[in-house]
């Protein structure tokens, strides 16, 4: 499902499983323009669970979208500050080490990065006043039904 893994000091890997510390470059999908079809729509999955992931890209693949991974809210937040901003990141609410509510925080007190539109992805009931609350546009809860992720994309998506 993974094209490739991009780490700054190792290079690229194809085991997503030993990419913990890591962004995906662009998961399956997205249209290509240099075809004539529609730009790439970038979203940024940070979740610490491969299956989550492959579930998600599996999902928007369909609907044109790319998806980078980042396995941790710390790599993620170095990628973002990194200048790739997507059009909307969807977010783990519990993972080890930073949390998706401490992200949250950080991505708000950002100028530069408190636009962007966040979904909450939880195996916990979030409820949407609390993700509205933590600054997330909405909750979607894991497992998820692949058709409320879709619609929760491509309302909140921003490109």
């Amino acid at each position: 499902m993974y094209d490739q893994i991009y780490h700054p000091a190792r290079g690229r890997e194809t085991d997503a499983d030993a990419a913990t510390d890591t962004v995906a470059e662009p998961v399956h999908g997205g249209a290509n323009p240099e075809h004539g079809r529609k730009p790439v729509r970038t979203i940024l999955l940070v979740d610490d669970d491969a299956d989550v992931a492959n579930a998600v890209a599996q999902a928007l693949d369909r609907e044109g979208f790319a998806l980078h991974w980042a396995a941790s809210a710390e790599v993620a937040l170095d990628h973002l500050t990194g200048g790739r901003v997507p059009g909307l990141i969807l977010l783990d609410h519990r993972m080890p080490g930073m949390t998706g509510a401490r992200l949250l925080g950080v991505l708000n007190a950002d100028p530069a990065l408190r636009g962007i539109p966040v979904v909450l992805l939880s195996g916990d009931p979030i409820g949407l006043e609390k993700a509205k609350a933590l600054g997330a546009e909405a909750a979607i809860e894991k497992p998820f039904d692949a058709a409320a992720l879709v619609t929760a994309v491509n309302t909140y998506y921003r490109g």
